[in-house]
């Protein structure tokens, strides 16, 4: 059990996005991707901003052993992803692909773009009509 999400933050130059996993704050982790963005920080530097985002996402958790993780595949989830593409200055959400599935990462139905700013002036009613909900435990 959990409730697991992912951001995923572009690395443009042709490397591969980093995913930064929660196991714990899924439900939240729109507002805290808010937050991130909302400092201004790096919006167009890819590496410092992934780190800003996932500094964001761990603020209470540092120095634990579980909770987080960073990686270049999708771990376990549960939600829409939020997709980061700091070159167009871009949050897309977008389904994730299903286990198993042999769609790349990125192929998944987008349902919403924004852009840095449009998305730090998002309140928390509006994920109800964008985020689809958490998926059923199997």
């Amino acid at each position: 059990m959990g409730d697991r999400a992912n951001i995923v933050v572009l690395q443009g130059r042709d490397l591969p996005p980093v995913v930064l996993y929660t196991n714990w704050t899924g439900y939240s982790l729109p507002e805290t991707l808010r937050v991130a963005l909302a400092k201004k920080w790096r919006w167009d530097d890819n590496a410092y901003l992934t780190r800003i985002i996932f500094d964001t996402m761990t603020e209470a958790s540092h120095d634990e052993e579980t909770g987080f993780g960073i990686s270049t595949g999708l771990p376990d989830n549960s939600y829409a992803l939020l997709v980061v593409d700091p070159d167009k200055q871009e949050v897309r959400v977008q389904h994730a692909p299903s286990w198993g599935e042999e769609s790349g990462l990125l192929d998944g139905v987008i349902l919403a773009t924004f852009t840095f700013k449009d998305y730090v002036a998002l309140d928390e009613a509006t994920w109800d009509g964008i985020m689809p909900s958490p998926k059923e435990e199997d």
